[in-house]
């Protein structure tokens, strides 16, 4: 979807994914059950028409703010040749999980994504200056595969929650899957903006979410929602 939204998309404050901060409290409150792999954060709106994502890994250049591979498995075994050794990702190395990131041959050009149980599991990044992106065009996308959907809590993917009390709600960014798991919600200042639609989302099977800000508050339609390269 498209939306024009009048206020700072997002501040200094921390981010969180794989949970849905909304207490912000040091821990989250509704978790993400699935896995995740390839997070970025952008100084510019990288997708403008409907494309195709890339499904190798995302790069870092000049506009990149934050990058995260999930790339953090200990390595290969040498009396399986598999990558199971012990580390902070899970591996890939059975097709059947249906992995987006091998290549021809079927060797993982990917190592690793990371896996959220549902239960407590999420990243914490820290508050910083560089997340400030009120008048700066920015890209905030990942790579997401649901294990379950929910059907009475939000599972909470991306998620910045602020202790900025001028700020309505406290709420800077969220994107979820709703709490009757019927799509993708994205939430700005206090508001569920946008939503990816019914049935739009299925388990067992890797997304593209994306959302992109112009940088100009006072622009129409400076916001916009991107589920496998379309604009919903």
């Amino acid at each position: 979807g498209t939306t024009s939204y009048s206020f700072a998309m997002a501040d200094n404050s921390r981010f969180k994914i794989g949970a849905e901060d909304n207490d912000f409290a040091l821990d989250g409150t509704n978790y993400f059950k699935g896995w995740i792999d390839d997070f970025r954060i952008s100084r510019t709106a990288r997708y403008t028409s409907g494309f195709t994502p890339s499904t190798t890994a995302f790069k870092d250049d000049k506009d990149t703010v934050l990058l995260l591979h999930m790339d953090g498995g200990g390595g290969i075994d040498p009396d399986t040749n598999l990558p199971t050794l012990p580390g902070e990702g899970t591996y890939f190395y059975d097709a059947s999980t249906n992995a987006i990131f091998y290549d021809a041959l079927g060797v993982p050009t990917r190592k690793s994504i990371m896996s959220f149980d549902g239960t407590g599991d999420y990243f914490s990044i820290a508050a910083s200056p560089q997340w400030d992106l009120t008048t700066t065009a920015a890209t905030f996308e990942t790579w997401v595969y649901f294990n379950s959907l929910p059907v009475s809590t939000n599972q909470g993917i991306i998620d910045q929650y602020t202790d900025n009390t001028s700020v309505t709600g406290n709420y800077r960014l969220g994107i979820a899957v709703d709490d009757q798991g019927d799509g993708i919600d994205v939430h700005l200042a206090n508001s569920w903006l946008l939503n990816s639609g019914v049935d739009s989302i299925t388990p067992g099977k890797w997304f593209h979410i994306a959302i992109t800000w112009t940088g100009d508050p006072a622009a129409s339609n400076n916001f916009k929602f991107w589920l496998n390269g379309v604009n919903v």
